[in-house]
């Protein structure tokens, strides 16, 4: 049995299992943005490693169980269960006579038991278990950093000198275009392309980044000068990211720049897990920074590059809540905080946030035309 813990701020989960595969995963997958520890289970204490923090984590458990897996999905489908989609996958959820949670993912072929301070992943293959264990302990480290006062922006985040900039805006905006470029062309770091926490601490704002892959857009990996390199890594034999999409593979070995769409017409994208953004996409991860100012982009096909003036009002569609979570749904019920807690932090941030120097630009499909833009909206960190 080995073991790895993960800390953000003062939220922290560890990983139990008997694969291999599934510690070098969570390891690789959490080591540039949070701190991880990898080291044997004590069995005196099997819900911490040989750290010598106060914080009693969460433990997360994941093994090849094919009995326990049975078991669960048959006491969840003994009667009509409780059904969600969760990361794009129908779940049902039912709560046991012991009083735990049991949770299904008929299609992963996965189940879970979620008792105090243990959740157990049963799975039938061991290849299977990685990203689930991987997203499990997250969103253990998120519910703890939420009943700590963080909250969950939709937003990207780059980190200058000794600050950082915000980026706010509806779906499409240019979030991550301005999060990528920033970081390839104007050598900042990259703390977040979607998603980042925040908190108010002594009247300044702090950022943890939420960890994550970096999705990418065919169009703007070419933009970028990307596309050749990542096609040459997938024909010289080198593994993507497990829950990559095949259409975006397919794309690649067929030399195909253009933007690849599912069925409902959602862009198909390139998933870089975090060990890779070095080496893939030419950027340097940072996992936590203060902010310094924030930034309004928008960016439309045959617009020119431009300063603009910013007519965006941060709030709730900008926040990650039970309301507008629709990807990570609170299934295992780890988020759960004091009444209050949340509604508090929230309205603190967006207070401070509206005290912040803010800019605006109007982005082209052009990349090289807004990288002057780009430069010079962000000055004041660089």
């Amino acid at each position: 049995m080995t073991a790895c813990r993960l800390e953000a701020a003062e939220a922290a989960a560890v990983v139990t299992t008997d694969l291999p595969s599934v510690t070098d995963w969570v390891t690789r997958y959490f080591t540039p943005w949070w701190d991880v520890r990898v080291g044997e289970v004590d069995t005196a204490n099997p819900a911490g490693t040989t750290s010598t923090s106060t914080r009693a984590p969460v433990t997360v458990h994941a093994a090849v169980r094919p009995d326990a897996h049975a078991a669960w999905t048959e006491q969840v489908f003994s009667a009509e269960p409780a059904g969600i989609d969760y990361v794009k996958q129908r779940t049902f959820t039912r709560r046991a006579d012991d009083g735990s949670l049991l949770v299904v993912t008929p299609e992963e072929q996965l189940a879970y038991r979620v008792a105090p301070g243990l959740i157990e992943i049963a799975g039938l293959r061991p290849e299977a278990l990685r990203i689930p264990a991987a997203r499990v302990a997250r969103a253990v480290v998120w519910g703890g950093l939420e009943r700590a006062g963080w909250t969950l922006l939709h937003a990207s985040a780059l980190v200058g000198r000794d600050r950082s900039v915000l980026s706010f805006g509806a779906k499409g905006a240019g979030k991550t275009t301005t999060a990528l470029l920033g970081a390839r062309r104007l050598g900042l770091r990259l703390l977040a392309n979607d998603r980042v926490f925040a908190r108010v601490e002594d009247g300044r704002v702090r950022l943890i980044t939420w960890a994550a892959v970096t999705s990418v857009g065919l169009g703007l990996l070419d933009g970028l000068g990307l596309y050749d390199d990542v096609r040459a890594r997938l024909l010289g034999g080198e593994e993507f990211h497990p829950a990559q999409h095949p259409s975006v593979v397919a794309a690649l070995r067929a030399d195909s720049r253009r933007p690849v769409h599912d069925d409902t017409g959602r862009e198909m994208k390139l998933l870089v897990a975090p060990d890779r953004l070095r080496t893939w996409l030419g950027v340097e991860p940072v996992g936590t920074a203060e902010l310094g100012m924030v930034l309004f982009p928008a960016v439309a096909e045959g617009a020119s590059a431009a300063l603009g003036r910013h007519t965006y009002r941060i709030g709730g569609s900008d926040m990650f809540t039970e309301a507008t979570e629709d990807s990570y749904p609170d299934v295992f019920g780890l988020r759960r905080a004091p009444a209050g807690v949340r509604e508090r932090a929230r309205d603190t941030l967006l207070s401070a946030l509206a005290g912040y120097p803010a800019g605006a630009v109007r982005l082209g499909y052009r990349l090289e035309d807004n990288v002057p833009v780009l430069a010079h909206a962000l000055a004041p960190i660089r």
